[in-house]
């Protein structure tokens, strides 16, 4: 973590380590500009003005165990720099600018591999279900190679099926992807590890909001689809079921305020329109949400689409800054 700040990265990190102390909470500490002998000596009352709701025993924590949590937080920094674990913070130069449009941004990242992917702007996230039809991978893969000749980066989540396709089309193009993880270190699933060391190996990256070592569970893959979207300026979901986890990034798409395009199925006769790996996308169509391209017109058409959609988040980004300037 590199940024000029009243509280170091290390102690940033060590002040999240107290219980109590969740996203929000350590973001009003930090944004403070107090220093961390400050807060320590801060009374009572004024750290529960500054955080509204923290803990008795956090503050606690905070001005009788903060030696012991600063040195837990060294342990833990050591241990992902020896795995090759970066750690980034809200506050860093290399935080992804468009993480900070939504909600609920993450504080932390972890992240393996290229970390100059995180400043690109000219993202695409390629989605879909895990049991995709193989005309499904086809589509999803040659797609991916299609933007990737463009100079897209790809954006997928690394799992089987259709993520597998968009993570590869990339790779066959020598182009940039990024995967986006529950957890950097213990690759789910397992079949995919191999993918995940040629995406190292091929200058790509690994990111996850969670600490290596996270117990995965599926409300956790639900929360990564928030962050494929929000790293990409439009999302490709390209098979699934009406039901499937890839439903949950088409919504993040549209809150997000994202370009939603489908491949136009109707290119290829050998379809099967009746299967369920359709039926998300059906619905999605019959929604108007979505615009259909071309296989072979897509990379234009998005060329055409995407500045006006990056000039509208710029737009945004540079509206956050004013507001981080005027209010604090």
């Amino acid at each position: 973590m590199n940024k000029a700040n009243a509280l170091n990265p290390d102690d940033i990190y060590a002040l999240s380590l107290i219980p109590g102390i969740g996203n929000e909470s350590l973001k009003k500490l930090v944004n403070s500009e107090s220093s961390l002998s400050e807060l320590i000596s801060s009374p009572e009352d004024k750290l529960r003005l500054l955080v509204k709701g923290i803990r008795a025993t956090s503050i606690l924590a905070l001005k009788n165990e903060m030696t012991a949590y600063q040195d837990e937080a060294k342990n833990r920094l050591s241990n992902y720099e020896r795995r090759g674990i970066e750690l980034i913070s809200y506050w860093d130069e290399n935080y992804p600018a468009y993480f900070k449009l939504i909600d609920d941004a993450p504080v932390f990242l972890y992240a393996k591999g290229n970390l100059k992917l995180l400043e690109e702007r000219k993202c695409v996230a390629i989605v879909g279900t895990r049991e995709c039809t193989d005309r499904g991978f086809s589509i999803a893969l040659n797609l991916s190679r299609a933007f990737a000749k463009k100079d897209y980066c790809i954006v997928s989540g690394l799992a089987l099926g259709i993520d597998t396709a968009a993570h590869e089309g990339a790779l066959a193009e020598n182009g940039p992807t990024i995967a986006v993880l529950v957890d950097v270190d213990k690759i789910y699933p397992t079949e995919n590890k191999g993918l995940a060391e040629s995406i190292l190996e091929y200058g790509g990256l690994l990111l996850a909001e969670n600490p290596p070592g996270t117990k995965v569970f599926g409300g956790l893959f639900v929360k990564r689809d928030r962050l494929q979207s929000a790293l990409s300026l439009a999302v490709v979901p390209c098979e699934t079921s009406i039901n499937g986890g890839t439903m949950h990034t088409v919504r993040y798409s549209q809150e997000q305020n994202r370009l939603l395009l489908i491949p136009d199925f109707a290119e290829y006769q050998d379809y099967d329109f009746n299967s369920e790996q359709y039926a998300g996308i059906r619905q999605i169509m019959k929604s108007g949400q979505a615009r259909i391209i071309s296989k072979l017109d897509a990379p234009n058409i998005i060329s055409k689409l995407l500045p006006k959609k990056m000039n509208q988040l710029e737009q945004f980004l540079l509206e956050l800054k004013l507001k981080k300037d005027l209010f604090g």
